[in-house]
């Protein structure tokens, strides 16, 4: 049996008519006024549906990068680049190196942590795990889980070097322990050995971290202070 149909185009607004058997499955499938007049049109089409397709990845990328800013521990405060606040020089040097592990030494009051922290948000809103840590309550949060169970601690420190970059503030503020400098050589073996990007701020020169490392005893002040040398690109702003 033929039937007769109107169309009307959906992008130019064009009708025409034409049969099909009722028969015919595959034509009844697609409604009448679905379909395109001409490859001008079916061009546009594709276009849109292609607009489209982009348009749902990067809400995706972006619910994905507000989930990453959520976990990732950057304080708020800092997460926003004020220009009369921050340092655009070691922003841009940050930015420019985003892909290796950094230490940045310098006095108090460069805007070491507004940048850093500043860089990080970038990086989360382009999909990248961050945490975000003031070394010395991370190091006291480690050995109390580890002083109260060691399997708790071991799967805390995993979980963490699970992150793509782990940036640990104020880097010379933690009490000097046994357990504090065994977890700290374990992150930066981590780093030396390409599994994880460190980034360090620090108040304090090299010379006096390697001092007050190297004050606990054990072997591990010296080889922390090579494997950070070894792996770390330095600001020299």
């Amino acid at each position: 049996m033929i039937k007769r149909f109107t169309a009307i185009c959906p992008r130019c607004g064009k009708s025409w008519e034409y049969e099909i058997e009722v028969g015919d499955l595959e034509a009844i499938r697609v409604p009448a006024s679905m379909k395109i007049c001409c490859d001008a049109c079916e061009q546009l089409a594709k276009r849109e549906q292609i607009r489209m397709q982009v348009n749902k990845e990067a809400e995706r990328a972006k619910r994905r990068g507000d989930e990453l800013l959520k976990l990732s521990g950057i304080p708020k405060k800092f997460q926003l680049f004020d220009i009369r606040l921050g340092n655009q020089r070691l922003v841009n040097w940050i930015m420019e190196n985003s892909t290796r592990s950094l230490l940045i030494p310098g006095k108090t009051g460069t805007c070491k942590t507004r940048s850093v922290c500043f860089a990080a948000r970038k990086l989360c809103e382009g999909g990248t795990s961050v945490r975000f840590h003031e070394t010395g309550v991370l190091c006291e949060s480690v050995c109390a889980l580890f002083k109260t169970d060691v399997d708790e601690g071991t799967r805390y420190q995993r979980q963490l070097m699970k992150s793509e970059l782990v940036v640990l503030d104020d880097f010379d503020k933690f009490k000097a322990t046994e357990r504090t400098v065994q977890f700290l050589f374990e992150l930066a073996n981590a780093a030396y050995e390409g599994r994880l990007r460190l980034w360090l701020t620090t108040n304090a020169d090299v010379r006096s971290l390697t001092r007050k490392i190297n004050s606990v005893p054990g072997d591990y002040g010296e080889p922390i202070i090579r494997r950070l040398k070894e792996t770390c690109d330095r600001w020299r702003g």
